[in-house]
């Protein structure tokens, strides 16, 4: 299968070749400078690279998502192997056989990288990092990686191997003597791998040694003798830097760290929930505050009404006291005597409205049985000779109205 070299190509021209690709191996995880399209690959790690900074498209992100687009990849070297096994099958069908293996230094990348692969595989496998899936697949294939470990070849490079660890060892341990004899600590840094061509090569040495640690393939020999030099690398204990974390390419490392964003992620909802409730919680009391304080007003109008009632109670019973002594020493008002007058007419005769006379004057100045009577129903009649009597007498001047 061809794919177009064109470099710049549509969204959907792109999705159609990862459709392809899908068909073909079964999955989405276009392998890091996939030989046979570089351009696809590049263009999947850029999707994932939108997708995590959230600016990926919704439209375009629903498409990835209808052909089962992973947007978080793991290395999976099971679909790996795959992969490169087809690169070998076209390979071998190039060649006409069916054992054919390409060197690495084919002019073809694509079968270049395979031979690359594969001679990595066999470096690992010597440790036993290689997983009995991928071992399976390649047998298939008529590729054994426990054959090369026989050649005479590998036994060379065993020993040639040996023979460089021992050199870099002692070269490393003669530059960390030196450091401690100048009273400086023995500890290597980047910094301090720029400064000398011995510093450089301890420190190449380390990182070589870590690469094999993570890969699982550093002999334990190595290890305790490394440890023993009792020395920090960049600020680290040495035996913590030969026992890293798993890589996040890794699938332990993939689901450690998946496992850590998702504690992360919790914590900071937790901590956003806290800041509602918390924010919530104030305002709930200041709410609280404001109707205690409109409470307490309403408490002190109510107050203030009940003795303004108390008030306007004590006086109307003082004005009837004096109205019933009145009549006591008058002998009271001949009925045949009095005028009655309703609301409209008094209105005429005191020249105030009649709203005044119901609402301000009725029950304040004016007494039921004294002033006016309502002996008819709700009709209300007003007493006009006893109203002008104390008019007269003055007796309305000292009230508050």
């Amino acid at each position: 299968m061809s794919y177009s070299k064109r470099l710049h190509l549509s969204f959907n021209e792109r999705v159609a070749q990862l459709v392809e690709f899908k068909e073909r191996f079964g999955h989405t995880n276009v392998p890091k400078r996939w030989p046979e399209n570089v351009q696809l690959a590049n263009w999947v790690i850029s999707q994932r690279q939108l997708y995590s900074s959230k600016k990926l498209e919704t439209e375009r992100q629903a498409m990835l998502e209808s052909i089962g687009f992973s947007f978080s990849r793991l290395h999976d070297p099971i679909q790996d192997a795959l992969i490169r096994i087809d690169t070998l099958k076209r390979y071998r069908s190039e060649m006409n056989s069916p054992l054919a293996i390409p060197s690495r230094n084919d002019q073809n990348a694509e079968y270049a990288s395979f031979a690359a692969w594969l001679h990595r595989l066999r470096r690992l496998s010597r440790g036993g990092g290689v997983p009995d899936e991928v071992i399976e697949v390649l047998s298939k294939e008529n590729i054994i990686l426990a054959d090369a470990a026989a050649t005479s070849h590998y036994v060379g490079g065993m020993k040639q191997e040996s023979a460089a660890f021992e050199t870099n060892y002692a070269n490393f341990m003669s530059w960390l003597d030196k450091q401690e004899a100048e009273g400086q600590p023995r500890e290597l840094t980047y910094r301090a791998s720029k400064t000398s061509k011995d510093a450089e090569r301890a420190y190449r040495f380390v990182e070589h040694m870590l690469t094999k640690a993570r890969h699982g393939i550093l002999p334990a020999i190595h290890r305790e003798r490394l440890t023993s030099l009792r020395c920090l690398i960049n600020g680290k204990l040495i035996q913590d830097v030969l026992n890293p974390a798993p890589s996040i390419r890794s699938v332990d490392g993939g689901s450690i760290r998946n496992a850590t964003l998702a504690v992360d992620a919790a914590k900071l909802r937790a901590e956003i929930a806290q800041a509602h409730a918390d924010s919530v919680t104030s305002e709930a009391a200041q709410l609280i505050a404001e109707a205690q304080r409109r409470s307490q007003e309403a408490v002190i109008r109510a107050r203030k009404a009940n003795e303004e009632a108390d008030l306007v109670e004590a006086n109307a019973r003082e004005r009837m006291l004096r109205s019933k002594q009145t009549l006591s020493t008058s002998g009271g008002i001949r009925t045949r005597d009095n005028e009655y007058i309703t609301t409209a007419e008094l209105s005429m005769k005191i020249k105030y409205d009649e709203r005044t006379i119901r609402e301000r004057l009725k029950d304040r100045v004016f007494i039921l049985g004294v002033h006016y009577t309502n002996g008819f129903g709700r009709k209300i009649l007003f007493i006009w000779n006893k109203i002008e009597a104390d008019m007269l007498d003055g007796k309305f001047d000292s009230l508050d109205l």
